[in-house]
């Protein structure tokens, strides 16, 4: 087991707890092609920040994961599907750095997760990391701001070691 680095000076984000007023695709980016986990409705979900895109507004929540409640998934849904929303915009979310690597990032802190891609020197900004350990390490929340990604504001789970900059001061 690894132990959670220090954290460092990095901008908090302010997640709004809400539940889900009908059943809720989680997107791991914020578009309807994008892969997705069902939540059910009623789950008390975390959110963290929107996007607009597709003349829909999308909230990029942290949910329980409905296979397993110990463990969680991040995602957008359709900020129509919760009874409470946030005024932070996902654009906002940093300070930004960039991965080691081209990186998978998760739909859920496991590699058994669907994924998407974030590329070097592509925009990324943390938004929180987990608070335990899932698979004998700490992950942490990014979002791909890159408009060069063709996953717009592409949201996952990476590994701390794949993402070597400060911890991110809050918890998923």
């Amino acid at each position: 087991m690894t132990s959670s680095p220090a954290s460092a000076e990095t901008a908090d984000v302010n997640f709004v707890s809400t539940v889900t007023n009908q059943i809720a695709w989680a997107h791991q980016c914020a578009a309807m092609h994008c892969g997705y986990h069902v939540i059910p409705s009623g789950t008390i979900v975390r959110v963290a920040c929107y996007v607009l895109n597709e003349n829909l507004e999308y909230d990029l929540v942290v949910a329980p994961a409905p296979w397993d409640g110990s463990t969680i998934i991040a995602g957008y849904v359709d900020r129509n599907a919760l009874r409470d929303s946030t005024f932070q915009r996902c654009v906002d979310i940093g300070p930004t750095g960039t991965v080691n690597t081209e990186t998978w990032a998760h739909s859920c802190p496991s590699l058994n997760c669907g994924y998407g891609q974030m590329y070097q020197n592509e925009n990324i900004g943390p938004l929180c990391r987990t608070a335990g350990t899932f698979e004998g390490r700490y992950w942490d929340l990014l979002i791909d701001h890159s408009p060069t990604n063709a996953n717009l504001e592409l949201a996952g789970f990476v590994p701390i070691a794949d993402w070597p900059h400060a911890d991110p001061a809050t918890k998923c």
